[in-house]
């Protein structure tokens, strides 16, 4: 499987947890470790260095996941911490406000 597929999948799995939680993240990503490792086990005709780069490939989605929560805090917190134009007008919900993770 592509990095990109392992991404949507694990962004499916993110979406019905607090993905802004990273013990919810984590819980995600180690059910997809073991589930890929169970995968292997009944998968005998993978040899090592396909399961070695299926492995990467879920590792490099993992990393891309966390590159792109940690930029979405970085960007609400630069958010809130700018001066509102108009106080009386309310902020547009940005990523970490619930809103889904988007996998191109």
């Amino acid at each position: 499987m592509s990095v990109n597929g392992f991404m949507k999948i694990l962004v499916r799995a993110l979406e019905v947890r607090d993905h802004r939680d990273p013990q919810e993240r984590h819980v995600v990503y180690e059910m997809s470790r073991q589930t890929l490792e169970r995968f292997f086990l009944q998968s005998p005709a993978i040899d090592e260095a396909g399961r070695a780069a299926q492995r990467g490939e879920l590792e490099a989605a993992i990393a891309e996941i966390e590159h792109r929560v940690q930029a979405d805090s970085a960007a609400q917190e630069r958010a809130a911490a700018e001066p509102a134009i108009d106080a009386g007008t309310p902020p547009a919900p940005g990523p970490s406000d619930g809103a889904p993770l988007a996998v191109a």
